[in-house]
């Protein structure tokens, strides 16, 4: 059985953790209605947080509570509202206490443990019997619930076999039931098959399992009713439960454990069970207690980190694997620690400057540092939340690639730069490289030393860059061919200086391979990989330097980078390109590839060009788009599939309807003065947004995008749309790059995940 449980003073929630769940319970003194410090809780396979306009959401598997069986993105739970005030994970089951002090439970429910009087499993919470409102507080054990009403009385109700009930009988109860001679209580902790409960007077009492000394009374006998832990008749001012052993935080910021001590866990120097509340000494004054599933974190006055139990996975934070019978403090944590959680074999902390710390196992993402291996000091929690709305926005990859590439990258409006998705060549740029099993982002990360600064972004096939407001361009991530810019073929970790573009450069973008850009003076240079003379230099040799194109080009308003050609747009309005042309996508007419520009034929009035894979498409003055080159999927938008060697019109796209446009691996994008977004091409993964998988050869209405889109990037085989405050992907999500925390295709618009890892919890702006 996992036990976490935590608590800060003053009036803080506590959380209780059991069977790999996380408990809470709230002081009744505490203000109604306020966030507190740890406003989440996790269960065995679902975690639900309160965000910082008290708005309840959950994910994982088994119940979330939007009616579903399981979602690896967070939903809101149905019928909760605004101005939720507590929540709490069990086993399979979940509870919490709305705005109006109504408590209403969902999930598993095979013991009773819902309260509405079935055992029939909940998608949706349902109201549990007798507290329609006044609930004070609540704790959802492994298979049991525990509450306590307005006039301070504790309920109970679900799994009774070992009498955690606390109602004199081993009956299971599907309605809460009084727990026996119980006066008025403050908090309630239920844990793996026992239960504890804080009186308005400062005393303890617990009832159920006993068989580890758990309830404290100075034996192993269970108690179907509570029973007093010996020597804490007043002066505690928190209760923690664990699976086998249980906490008290005194008023005075003494600590006393009781219970199982296999591990040490219990903190007084042996590994033998206590029947009686032993003192932990040596740690100074408490303010904040968690107790883990057989380790356990105390927090002092001064910020002091306080660690002892098991410490196989390194959850101790010792810089060490072994276990410690007694308090040891967590490496480079002696000040500055504001709030604590333990998880069964990981710990978490949070720093005065709000930066969130973890270390131990690392399995499954619980310490959210996006690093392949477990910890044994503290690391810095990737943030996974884009603190800012999006004004630019890239998409990398290519067309039916393998599934391990595909990222995403964003500029906020506050001139920070964002990455999510694949990192199996580094293309992230977090300083982070590849390293086995860890080859993806799955949620916004931020661009090493770029919290502001930044103009835009853009990716290509493995590797990204970004523009500084000093006019240089930094790229990282693959480096093979060149396309990093810095004179070598090594993989980077982080944004390095593009040699010849470092200085007055106004605009550049990212092809597969290579990338291009516009300097102050019009002239454009390109760099990377030249096996179709994509740089524009007259030859067909990688450059690994920003590198001119032949033929004085100079004047250009605007170039773009796509699969293996480049374009640019002229002062006059005109285009040309060079490099592969085997699809016609230099728009000439031909399909002789060029090494140097060539004009496109019939084109003028352009203010954009956007190179896809294989295609063109150009954005003219009076809003019109037409595109050229490959179109088995339908990315030229013209209703055909027939390649076209010189720009066509795309069907509905005339003049007045376009203001962006995106060309990816094999489809396309735009939107218009309103910001419907539209889409056309391959959607083998999705990548059109229309909610199907069919190719589509005319411009598509994205779903839920018909109106206010700022900003469009189409990669590989996804999209990506920013929308007022949100940035929303969709197609393929092998790699992560949708955003939304998890691996996995959507053909409708999904929102970039707003949460910030820390572990089993999940911290979301505003946990602050």
């Amino acid at each position: 059985m996992k036990s976490l449980c935590s608590y800060a003073r003053p009036l803080r929630r506590a959380l209780f953790h059991c069977g790999g769940l996380l408990l809470a319970s709230m002081l009744a003194t505490a203000p109604a209605g306020s966030l507190h410090a740890a406003s989440l809780s996790a269960g065995n396979a679902l975690t639900c947080g309160i965000d910082s306009e008290t708005r309840l959401q959950c994910w994982g598997d088994g119940y979330p509570g939007d009616g579903s069986g399981g979602s690896q993105a967070a939903v809101p739970v149905l019928g909760a509202g605004i101005g939720v005030r507590q929540v709490d994970v069990g086993g399979g089951h979940a509870c919490a206490v709305l705005s109006d002090g109504r408590l209403r439970c969902w999930g598993s429910n095979g013991r009773g443990q819902i309260g509405d009087n079935s055992t029939a499993a909940r998608a949706t919470p349902a109201d549990v019997a007798g507290f329609a409102s006044g609930t004070l507080d609540v704790s959802a054990g492994n298979e049991h619930t525990c509450a306590i009403s307005a006039a301070g009385a504790v309920q109970c109700w679900g799994l009774n076999t070992a009498g955690q009930v606390g109602d004199n009988s081993t009956t299971n109860r599907r309605v809460p039931v009084l727990v026996a001679g119980l006066g008025s209580s403050i908090a309630v902790a239920a844990g793996g098959a026992h239960s504890c409960a804080l009186s308005s007077a400062g005393g303890v009492h617990c009832w159920g399992d006993n068989s580890r000394g758990q309830l404290g009374d100075g034996t192993t006998l269970g108690r179907l009713t509570p029973i007093a832990v010996s020597g804490l008749s007043s002066g505690v001012s928190a209760i923690v439960a664990g699976s086998n052993y249980s906490c008290a935080l005194l008023t005075s910021g003494g600590v006393r454990c009781w219970g199982g001590n296999t591990d040490g866990q219990l903190g007084d120097g042996s590994t033998t069970d206590r029947m009686l509340p032993a003192a932990i000494i040596g740690i100074g004054s408490i303010v904040e207690l968690s107790a883990g599933s057989t380790h356990t974190c105390a927090r002092s006055t001064s910020g002091t980190l306080w660690c002892w139990g098991l410490n196989s996975r390194g959850q101790l934070g010792d810089n060490t694997t072994t276990d410690r019978y007694s308090p040891t403090p967590v490496n480079g944590q002696t000040s500055g620690v504001t709030a604590i959680a333990t998880g069964s074999d990981h710990s978490c902390l949070r720093r005065s400057n709000h930066e969130v710390r973890c270390f131990g196992y690392r399995h499954a993402g619980r310490l959210g540092d996006g690093l392949g291996s477990g910890r044994v000091v503290p690391v810095p929690v990737r943030i996974s939340s884009l603190p800012a709305p999006a004004d630019r926005l890239a998409a990398g990859s290519v067309f039916n690639a393998n599934h391990l590439y595909g990222q995403s990258c964003a500029r906020t409006v506050e001139g920070a730069a964002w990455c999510w998705g694949s990192n199996y060549e580094s293309q992230i740029g977090d300083g982070v490289g590849y390293q086995l099993g860890d080859t993806k982002r799955l949620g916004p990360t931020p661009v090493l030393g770029y919290a502001s600064g930044t103009i835009d972004v853009s990716a290509g096939f493995a590797h990204s860059c970004l523009l500084t407001t000093a006019g240089a361009v930094k790229c990282w991530g693959d480096n093979e061919y060149g396309q990093v810019g810095d004179n070598s073929s090594t993989d980077r970790v982080s944004p390095q200086d593009v040699i010849g573009a470092s200085t007055q450069i106004t605009q550049f973008d990212a092809g597969a391979t290579h990338s291009c850009a516009r300097t102050s003076g019009g002239g454009v240079r390109c760099w990377g990989r030249n096996d179709h003379g994509q740089i524009g230099d007259g030859t067909g040799i990688d450059r690994r330097v920003a590198t001119n194109v032949a033929g004085a080009l100079s004047g250009m308003a605007q170039v773009s980078a796509g699969g293996s050609h480049s374009c640019a747009v002229t002062a006059a309005g005109t285009v040309r390109c060079w490099g592969d042309n085997a699809f016609g996508q230099l728009g000439d007419g031909t399909i002789a590839s060029q090494t140097t520009p060539v004009a496109v034929t019939g084109l003028s009035g352009v203010s954009a060009v956007q190179c896809g894979q294989l295609h063109t498409c150009a954005q003219l003055t009076n809003g019109a788009v037409k595109c050229w080159g490959n179109n088995q999927y339908g990315q030229l938008g013209d209703g055909t599939i027939t390649n076209a060697l010189v720009p066509v019109d795309v069907v509905g796209l005339g003049p007045g309807s376009t203001t962006q446009l995106s060309a990816g691996g094999a489809h396309t994008c735009a939107f218009g003065a309103a910001g419907a977004l539209t889409c056309w091409g391959a959607n083998n993964d999705g990548q059109l947004g229309d909610g199907t998988t069919g190719n589509r050869a005319v411009p598509t209405p994205v779903s839920g995008m018909g109106s206010g889109v700022i900003a469009v990037a189409a990669g590989g085989d996804h999209s990506c749309a920013a929308r007022g405050n949100s940035v929303y992907c969709f197609g393929r999500g092998s790699a992560g790059q949708i955003g939304n925390g998890h691996s996995g295709d959507h053909t409708t618009p999904t929102q970039v995940s707003i949460w910030r890892m820390a572990g089993d919890l999940i911290f979301r702006d505003g946990f602050q």
